[in-house]
């Protein structure tokens, strides 16, 4: 819904602030698209019509429907570590 608060810290996501998890590292750096997406994946979003198996929320299926039709959906692990090794 419209006021739904997004989270996002260390690969997890919450509704609202609800937040549970342990910190394992304090600055871990910045998630690309594709490891976004590939958590949600992993998680069990997908484009089945009743989204009723997963356990997703509502709000990182916003995430996910968005995710999925950019470039990140054909991206793979191999190439974002290459990609890093040549800008380094």
């Amino acid at each position: 819904s419209k006021g739904d608060t997004l989270l996002f810290c260390n690969g997890l996501f919450s509704h609202s602030g609800v937040l549970q998890m342990k910190i394992l590292e304090g600055n871990a750096g910045e998630l690309t698209n594709f490891e976004v997406l590939d958590f949600l994946r992993a998680k069990g979003a997908s484009k089945d019509p009743t989204r009723v198996i997963a356990k997703v929320a509502q709000s990182e299926y916003k995430v996910y429907d968005y995710l999925v039709d950019t470039a990140a959906s054909v991206q793979t692990r191999e190439s974002i570590n290459e990609f890093l090794t040549s800008v380094k």
